[in-house]
């Protein structure tokens, strides 16, 4: 199950917006180091000059000029002018925002708004101006939720369980159907397989 052990123990964008907020002025190579005290050598250095480019090009953060090493090399330094809170802007390549993940983010959110609801009434409620889940997406990402115990159904009535409200990023629901809680980074439900004897 080596993708389950890498999606718990792999330093993503999140994990390098906590440490570039905390940081505020960074260099790539400091927050290669921060993430590398939690995440040892699962930190990956060219996702994170990407992320960085991305928030660059996304005006989030700034070219704050170059400092040299004791070895001669010479580092750009950043820093941060636009911070959005806790959760990571998702960014395309260009640095524009990528609605990738915002379904279910607005869903998540409506959920833990209106505890109780049928499908109708969480749909109606997680549409915004640009964001409009499905009839099927919300059906299909509540049926994961409830299968990984986030929710209760009853009655055709879903009931999201506080006590297992992790935090504000939305569950992830992954191409093999598991589902991973962004929040404390753990896989929280796998799909049976079916193996005929």
């Amino acid at each position: 199950m080596p993708q389950v052990i890498e999606l718990q123990n792999k330093a993503g964008y999140q994990s390098a917006w906590a440490v570039i907020r905390k940081l505020g002025e960074f260099t790539r190579q400091d927050v290669i180091f921060e993430l590398s005290k939690e995440f040892g050598d699962n930190v990956n250095a060219d996702t994170i000059k990407s992320y960085i480019q991305r928030l660059t090009r996304g005006g989030f953060v700034v070219s704050a000029g170059r400092k040299r090493t004791n070895d001669g090399h010479s580092l750009y330094i950043y820093k941060l002018i636009k911070d959005i809170g806790n959760t990571a802007p998702r960014l395309k390549a260009d640095g524009s925002l990528s609605l990738n993940g915002a379904v279910n983010e607005s869903l998540w959110r409506t959920m833990k708004i209106l505890g109780t609801f049928n499908l109708a009434e969480l749909q109606a409620a997680a549409s915004t101006d640009t964001v409009q889940p499905s009839a099927d997406s919300t059906r299909e990402y509540c049926e994961h939720l409830r299968r990984a115990g986030y929710l209760r159904l009853k009655r055709g009535r879903y009931t999201a369980l506080t006590s297992r409200y992790t935090g504000p990023q939305a569950p992830i629901v992954t191409k093999v159907d598991t589902v991973y809680d962004q929040n404390n980074r753990k896989i929280v439900y796998i799909k049976p397989v079916e193996v005929e004897l």
